[in-house]
């Protein structure tokens, strides 16, 4: 079952956007599913007095930060990039997901 926030990859073994519509038009289709976890750890460290390269905010009724803006060849784009070159898009950080806790500090109103 498909769920808000699932990334569609493959459609019939086939990925690439012109592809995949053009498999969409058959009458079945194998769908694989990128589905990230709802929480994960994400371990950062720097030398000072470099920053983590993460632009956050607060975001409204909520105690959560949000990544605004993540700073190129900063910690957290190097975090990224080993992510995206083991294929571990699970564990890849977009602008817009939120952070919930730093250290063992959670975050609260």
């Amino acid at each position: 079952q498909l769920c808000i926030g699932d990334h569609i990859t493959e459609v019939n073994a086939r990925s690439g956007i012109v592809g995949m519509r053009k498999e969409l038009e058959e009458t079945s289709v194998h769908l694989k599913i990128l589905r990230f976890p709802e929480t994960f750890v994400v371990s950062l460290s720097r030398t000072l007095p470099e920053k983590f390269g993460v632009v956050h905010s607060k975001r409204q009724n909520s105690t959560a930060l949000v990544v605004r803006k993540i700073t190129e060849d900063r910690p957290l784009d190097r975090w990224n990039k080993k992510a995206a070159q083991a294929g571990d898009w699970a564990m890849y950080v977009h602008e817009d997901m939120e952070i919930v806790k730093v250290d063992e500090l959670e975050l609260d109103a």
